[in-house]
């Protein structure tokens, strides 16, 4: 994705008015250099493949904060509908019934599925100590207050979507008051703007590379997706919105009608949860896998690192660092040796 005109376009402001726009952190442009690199002609060769279909999901899990796993990772599936979502939903159950969680084996079924299957995976691991500033709250406030003065703009210049754009200001107001109360959860709008952010670039990617009537994004269960819904509504999905709307101007996409957001039922089993059983797999491997030492807490991962994370048609793995220098880097994989123990593996790793 070429960002020289959206920078081009935000250079050309007043700087004397009001910050006005949808920020884009720079990690997102470090993650964009790396993913051009070799990754995004993976990605292109895919969507390709499937350019007759039209509609497509992003389905999404994550592993954040769990102190008996080495990596935080956030999983991105990538998924044209190739049939209406109830049939979608009873393939994959058939290949896997549970979750990582409650399995104790995955099917040879459902691993030849996400290893050239009709599905495209990026797995991104995240620093742990990551931070978007030295002073984040000044840097949350900023990025509200610059929002709010775009959709304040648009109710000047679009008066249809007047009603909407105000609902969403009323929402960012309230933003702005928490990030001024002492006890603001800074940890979770960080982690919101991370994936949100990750969730408008691969939506509005998939838009600029193929013709689709829609994609939806499915996100699994998550504090994200119900933090002070009270007072901000779904404030990750309105985040996910605006930037993907504002990334498919950039591109030159118009996206008008063509992004839609499932939300889970917040107990019981979700609409959607067969193929959340998607990225939940990678991302619950991913987290898991301790690879400076080569090791696995259970055997159960084993033939998922083994036949999945070199499988790079359809897998794509990152690593994005926050301190103590903001960094990008494609992590490949190739099996060295056999398995050694049930709960170690080696694997030979690089860095792109």
């Amino acid at each position: 994705m070429n960002f020289e005109k959206f920078e081009q376009h935000l250079n050309g402001i007043d700087a004397k008015s009001k910050p006005i726009g949808f920020g884009v952190h720079h990690f997102l442009l470090h993650f964009n250099s790396t993913f051009s690199q070799s990754g995004e002609k993976l990605f292109t060769e895919f969507l390709s493949s499937f350019s007759y279909v039209k509609k497509w999901i992003i389905a999404s899990d994550y592993v954040f904060g769990d102190r008996k796993k080495p990596n935080d990772t956030v999983v991105f599936s990538i998924i044209p509908y190739l049939a209406n979502l109830n049939d979608i939903n009873h393939t994959i159950n058939g290949m896997a019934p549970t979750d990582i969680k409650k399995t104790k084996r995955v099917t040879d079924e459902f691993l030849k599925f996400l290893s050239d299957g009709p599905v495209f995976n990026i797995c991104i691991q995240l620093d742990r100590q990551r931070k978007l500033y030295t002073d984040e709250r000044e840097y949350h406030q900023s990025k509200i207050e610059s929002i709010i003065s775009q959709l304040e703009y648009w109710c000047e210049s679009t008066p249809e979507g007047r009603s909407g754009y105000l609902q969403s200001i009323k929402k960012f107001r309230n933003a702005a008051k928490l990030m001024q109360s002492p006890g603001i959860n800074l940890k979770t709008f960080r982690d919101i703007e991370v994936v949100s952010t990750l969730a408008a670039y691969l939506m509005a990617k998939t838009a600029s590379t193929i013709d689709i009537e829609f994609i939806s994004w499915l996100s699994d269960r998550d504090a994200m997706l119900d933090f002070k819904t009270d007072k901000l509504g779904h404030y990750m999905l309105d985040c996910t919105r605006y930037l993907y709307h504002s990334l498919c101007v950039n591109c030159g996409v118009n996206n008008h009608g063509k992004a839609l957001f499932g939300l889970p039922e917040r107990e019981g089993k979700m609409w959607y949860d067969s193929i959340n059983r998607i990225p939940d797999l990678l991302a619950g491997t991913f987290a898991d896998y301790e690879y400076e030492l080569n090791q696995l807490s259970h055997k159960k991962y084993v033939p998922i690192v083994e036949k999945l994370f070199s499988a790079e048609k359809r897998n794509l793995f990152f690593r994005i660092d926050f301190n103590p220098k903001l960094k990008s880097s494609r992590l490949t994989w190739s099996a060295k040796h056999d398995v050694v123990a049930e709960d170690s593996i080696s694997i030979g790793t690089s860095d792109k």
